[in-house]
């Protein structure tokens, strides 16, 4: 399969490939490329359970509000800790034709624009948050739940605030 950028990953490449891999390039210009994971679960396993040196990849991710409300969307996961683990700025949910992301760094989104996230999600302010997050393929030895507990950035002191609107 040839490799995507990763923005442009869709809700249907997550349904018949629920895991996609770094392609590694020296061509940086290119983007962050990824292929569809295409080794068996047994595999996959053992690599995982192998891996010495920093790895990611992004798994098919469900999004629960507090109400039950289900979205799809993925996860970067990485081990650039001591485990795999759910890495909180990568979350992102597909909606209504749109990739919904959850972290924005020092690049705030405008209020319009958080206005169109809820819209495209069907939903209010404040039924969103705190948002479950699941990863769905069963991966052996990683985080698979996590919380996100609104859209986040940085102000100038590297401070981490949550925006609302």
């Amino acid at each position: 399969m040839t490799p995507k950028k990763t923005e442009h990953l869709t809700i249907a490449d997550f349904e018949q490939y629920p895991i996609w891999e770094y392609v590694q390039t020296e061509n940086l210009e290119e983007g962050l490329l990824v292929v569809p994971l295409q080794c068996s679960s047994e595999v996959f396993k053992k690599r995982l359970e192998s891996i010495v040196v920093f790895e990611s990849f992004y798994a098919k991710t469900k999004f629960i509000t507090p109400k039950g409300k289900e979205f799809s969307g993925y996860s970067r996961i990485s081990n650039h800790t001591k485990f795999f683990g759910i890495q909180p700025y990568s979350p992102k949910i597909f909606a209504e034709g749109k990739v919904i992301p959850f972290w924005f760094g020092r690049h705030f989104p405008d209020k319009n624009q958080l206005e169109e996230f809820f819209m495209a999600l069907r939903i209010n302010p404040g039924e969103l948050f705190p948002l479950k997050l699941m990863v769905e393929p069963d991966i052996f030895h990683i985080q698979k739940t996590g919380e996100i507990k609104g859209f986040t950035a940085v102000d100038e002191k590297m401070k981490e605030i949550y925006l609302t609107i």
